[in-house]
């Protein structure tokens, strides 16, 4: 399997700095992203589901990192995770 990637360092993700967790990590650190945190503490469901849809992203890109996943496939996870994000707003 090529993977080139890194834990510590994401700026790998194409052999190159680049911007593939630029728009997650945005999204990340929104008011949007705050609130949903805020409601899951308080128990709403849909936010509660949307923090478990977000960790198992997360959850699939450290699986295929730790385990030596050829760079298309992280490449995948990393575009599905942006594609999720997208649905929430522009974090580009």
């Amino acid at each position: 399997m090529n993977n080139d990637y890194k834990n510590e360092d994401w700026d790998s993700v194409y052999g190159q700095p680049d911007e593939s967790f630029a728009q997650f990590d945005r999204f990340v650190k929104s008011a949007l992203y705050r609130t949903i945190c805020t409601d899951a503490d308080g128990g709403d469901k849909d936010s509660l589901e949307v923090m478990e849809l977000i960790s198992d992203m997360l959850g699939n890109v450290c699986w295929h990192l730790e385990n030596g996943s050829d760079n298309s496939r992280i490449k995948y996870e990393i575009k599905c995770m942006n594609e999720f994000v997208a649905t929430w707003g522009d974090f580009k």
